[in-house]
C-alpha cells in the first residue's frame, strides 16, 4: 500500500513538472508517522541540472513544502524537522540547514566555502552527521542539531560520503 501511495506522489510531483526535459526522484524518506516523505529531485533542463527537495502530505497526495536547490534531506526522529544540504554558490559547495515542518522557518547550521552533504539524524534527535570535505577530503562530521559541537568523526584518506546513524 504504502508503495502505491509513494508512485502516486511522485506522479503528482512529476505532473508538476511536465514541461521539463527530464526529473529524477532520489533519497526518498518516509517520515516517522508514515504520513509524508521527503525527497529529492534532479531535473535537467536543457544543459542544467536544478536541484530541490519536497516535503509531500500522503494524506492529501500533496506538496507541503518546496526547498529549492537542494539535495539530501532527512527526517528527524520526531517528524517535526527536515534537515537537508543546501547548494550554495560555490563550485560543488553546499552547507548543511535544518527546516521546522509546520511552520517552514529554517536555519543554516554550517557556513563554510565546502562540500557539506549527506545528513542523518542520530536516533535519539540530538545530533546530525553528514559528510564535509573540509579539510580536503570527504570525512565525516557530526553536531549538535543547533549546529554547534562539531565533530570531526572520520580522519582517514578514504572519501566518505553521506553517512547514516
Amino acid at each position: 500500500m504504502k508503495t502505491i501511495i509513494f508512485i502516486l506522489a511522485c506522479l503528482v510531483v512529476t505532473i508538476k513538472t511536465v514541461a521539463q526535459d527530464s526529473t529524477f526522484y532520489q533519497n526518498v524518506e518516509w517520515s516517522p508517522d508514515g504520513k509524508k516523505l521527503c525527497t529529492e529531485t534532479m531535473t535537467r533542463e536543457g544543459n542544467g541540472i536544478n536541484f530541490q527537495s519536497y516535503i509531500i502530505n500522503l494524506d492529501g497526495n500533496v506538496i507541503e513544502r518546496k526547498i529549492a536547490n537542494t539535495v539530501f534531506p532527512s527526517w528527524s526522529p520526531d517528524g517535526k524537522h527536515v534537515a537537508y544540504s543546501k547548494i550554495t554558490g560555490i563550485k560543488n559547495g553546499s552547507d548543511i540547514w535544518m527546516m521546522n515542518v509546520a511552520t517552514g522557518d529554517t536555519a543554516q547550521l554550517t557556513n563554510v566555502p565546502s562540500r557539506n552533504t549527506g545528513v542523518s539524524f542520530s536516533p535519539d534527535g540530538k545530533k546530525i552527521c553528514f559528510s564535509s570535505d573540509r579539510d580536503g577530503r570527504p570525512n565525516v562530521y557530526a553536531m549538535n542539531i543547533n549546529g554547534n559541537g562539531l565533530e570531526k568523526i572520520t580522519t582517514d584518506t578514504f572519501r566518505y560520503l553521506n553517512p547514516v546513524w
